[in-house]
């Protein structure tokens, strides 16, 4: 019922207080590894709470009113590098998550 009144957005936009919001993919150990580093450099990070579809979880930053959204697919776990999306302007870059670190550290 509280998922059908999020779609619906029902449930008011409210700020978690998190810069960013990390996603999971089919495996949630790149993201949680992700989340601990970047609340060691005090970066405020939320970690989606279930493997679900991006599109679903990038909804759910926006609504949250997060700035940031941090994604580890496959992929970049593969080549050791992090998506960053901007909420705010779209914009997304792939680069390393010392950098990502840097860019949220602003």
């Amino acid at each position: 019922m509280v998922e059908a009144a999020d779609e619906l957005n029902l449930i008011p936009k409210e700020n978690t207080g998190a810069k960013v919001l990390v996603t999971i993919f089919e495996d949630p150990q790149p993201a949680l590894a992700a989340a601990a580093v970047l609340r060691q450099k005090n970066i405020n990070a939320e970690v989606f709470p279930a493997q679900d579809k991006i599109d679903k979880q990038l909804k759910y930053a926006n609504r949250k009113g997060v700035n940031f959204v941090l994604m580890i697919g496959p992929d970049e776990a593969a080549k050791n590098v992090v998506t960053l999306k901007n909420m705010q302007t779209g914009k997304q870059e792939t680069i390393t998550l010392a950098q990502a670190t840097d860019v949220l550290a602003r």
